[in-house]
């Protein structure tokens, strides 16, 4: 029987880092509270324009919106469905945002400067949406959802900004919709993603995103009552210069590719080695991803891909820490989106209950707790 290369590289890549001969299983899911593609008809209009791609982020565009009160409670209803070893439920680690653009501030003041909208600000005024932070809030109370540091915005302020200022042209279309989440690499009018928060055109970018980090996990502690302790950076880049900032604001766990691309400005980055259990000279660990469940992506097999993944893991005595984006279960725009995600999540966890009947549910700030030996009484 032939393996493929992929499976090897998994297999191999899996090897270092911390241990347990606990049957351990994180679900990381990004992009909580950030504006995505606001309708139907918005979503047909910048396609029909050429600003969003049928290409393999398509189904972000069409299906990843604001989460409703409908989209949390359904999430809520399948992981309370299932229990795991020790009687305790599947818990989503959820890396949330707590502001968005102010579309309309930043065009009054002539695109001059950048205003954002804290995120309780944009929910309140909607019916569909006004009982998403309480749900949070009951998600954690119930142990379901844990909401944790996404960033202030998913959104890279001076990129974005830098693009308005010079009047980009697909920039320009997105933004009259109310739309920042656009590919502007792909079109040729900036050198990084906009959604990349962290990732740098210029070093003299660094100070503006430390203010980011601090007023970001301001924001988070107003908005939940705690302080994050684990952070990820949107779409992956991060520059070690502001892991001092965000230890600041609570955070002592770094949720980072194994092979992280650390931006140094103007195209040029390092690659550092990041294994799970890893500590910098600031005492946080890094801990990393190593299985994926993106079910509104396409026709994978998802349910199976991710198994093969977490049976990969086990094998080396991993924790098996799956993403799963946000957008696989909004159903504002197409209520079958949110149907099959959720009715595909409650088939994964089922079999993974199945066939290692001893898996035990953890948070990514249990997991991070568990490896570094941190308990409350430490602070």
């Amino acid at each position: 029987m032939s393996v493929s290369r992929t499976s090897i590289l998994r297999n191999l890549s899996s090897i270092p880092g911390w241990t347990s001969g606990r049957k351990i299983v994180v679900l990381e899911s990004d992009d909580w509270g950030s504006l995505g593609t606001p309708s139907v008809p918005v979503y047909q209009a910048l396609l029909s324009k050429g600003v969003y791609r049928e290409d393999e982020a398509a189904h972000y565009y069409r299906y990843d919106t604001l989460e409703s009160n409908g989209d949390m409670e359904g999430l809520f209803e399948v992981l309370g469905s299932v229990t795991d070893a020790v009687g305790r439920h599947p818990v989503f680690t959820g890396y949330c945002v707590v502001a968005n653009p102010d579309f309309e501030a930043i065009e009054e003041d002539g695109f001059r400067n950048y205003h954002y909208q804290p995120l309780h600000r944009i929910l309140e005024g909607d019916a569909t949406r006004d009982r998403v932070l309480e749900l949070w809030r009951e998600g954690v109370n119930r142990r379901l959802f844990i909401p944790q540091f996404h960033g202030r915005e998913h959104l890279n302020v001076a990129a974005w900004t830098g693009a308005l200022q010079r009047g980009a042209p697909l920039t320009m279309e997105a933004f009259r919709h109310g739309v920042f989440g656009i590919d502007p690499v792909a079109t040729g009018e900036c050198r990084v993603q906009y959604r990349a928060a962290f990732d740098l055109e210029d070093g003299s970018e660094i100070p503006l995103q430390e203010e980011v980090i601090r007023d970001g996990t301001r924001l988070f502690r107003s908005m939940m009552g705690y302080a994050p302790s684990v952070f990820i950076p949107p779409n992956g880049p991060l520059n070690l210069l502001l892991e001092k900032t965000l230890l600041k604001g609570g955070i002592r766990y770094l949720v980072l590719d194994k092979l992280q691309r650390e931006p140094l400005g103007h195209g040029r980055t390092r690659t550092r080695i990041r294994f799970p259990g890893r500590k910098n000279k600031l005492g946080q660990y890094y801990l990393s991803r190593n299985a994926s469940f993106e079910p509104s992506s396409g026709d994978t097999d998802w349910v199976g891909s991710c198994l093969t993944q977490v049976e990969t893991a086990f094998r080396w005595k991993k924790p098996a820490t799956i993403s799963t984006h946000r957008v696989n279960y909004t159903g504002a725009i197409d209520p079958g989106n949110r149907s099959r995600g959720l009715a595909t999540l409650k088939k994964l966890l089922e079999s993974i209950m199945k066939r290692w009947p001893d898996t035990e549910f953890l948070s990514t700030g249990e997991l991070g707790d568990l490896i570094s030996g941190y308990r409350l009484t430490d602070t």
